[in-house]
This record gives structure tokens, C-alpha cells and sequence, in this order.
């Protein structure tokens, strides 16, 4: 079985270079090759749905930054609406006596969002390695 691979050189000429394969080898060179696809798919996937997960944290973020700025607002606001003599002395604590952060309940079960692009050519990547088996 003779191959044919092409290499790109700096002044965007083609030179083409015929090596001369064992059936079995050229067959392991494929596998290894979609199973790097296959690899690189589920990188990009990773990849991907990192992004989404950033661009969705910022968000949430400035929100919550917003509503704790407007409900410090209303809080103070609060505050100055009572009687001198009613006032609190001291304004809540988020800190405990002993200085640590008071701890929040645990957070319930994420479902994985699967939103993939790439399934299809994953799929596709799949059959053809089965095919090579």
C-alpha cells in the first residue's frame, strides 16, 4: 500500500513524498489518527463549554454585585429611618465571633448540560474506528 503525504513548505509550495506501507501498518496508522480526532473533539468540546461557563459566571457575577450594592443601599437606608434610640449598634456581621466567613448550605446536584457541536462528527469518528477493528 503506498501513502501519500503532503507538506506545506514556507513559500506555499507542495512537495509530495509516496512512502510504502504494510496493510497493517497504514490500518494502525488510521486508528491512531481518528482516535486523535476523536481526542481533540472532546478538547474542543471541554474547551467550549469552558467558555459558556465563564461568559454565564461574569454575568451572574455582576449581577449579584449590583443587587448586593442595592440591597447595602436599602439596608442603610433602613437604618436611618429609626429612631436614634432604636438603632442597632452594630451592623450584621457576615464573619463569625472568631473571625471566619459563616458557612452557606450545600449546593444541590448540577445536571450536565451536553450541548455538543461536535457529536455528529464524533459519532462519525466512532463508526469508522469500529469499521478499522
Amino acid at each position: 500500500m503506498t501513502e501519500t503525504f503532503w507538506t506545506g513548505l514556507a513559500d506555499s509550495k507542495m512537495e509530495t513524498r509516496h512512502i510504502k506501507l504494510e496493510y497493517n501498518e497504514g490500518l494502525d496508522m488510521k486508528k491512531q489518527l481518528l482516535t486523535l480526532e476523536l481526542n481533540l473533539l472532546h478538547i474542543l468540546k471541554k474547551i467550549s463549554n469552558y467558555r459558556s461557563l465563564r461568559k454565564r459566571e461574569t454575568s451572574i457575577g455582576s449581577k449579584m454585585k449590583s443587587a448586593l450594592t442595592a440591597t447595602r443601599a436599602k439596608i442603610n437606608s433602613l437604618y436611618k429611618s429609626f429612631p436614634p434610640e432604636l438603632r442597632p449598634k452594630e451592623k450584621p456581621s457576615r464573619k463569625k465571633s472568631n473571625g471566619e466567613l459563616r458557612k452557606r448550605g450545600p449546593k444541590g446536584p448540577r445536571e450536565p448540560k451536553f450541548e455538543s457541536k461536535f457529536q455528529k462528527e464524533l459519532e462519525e469518528i466512532r463508526d469508522k474506528l469500529k469499521r478499522l477493528s
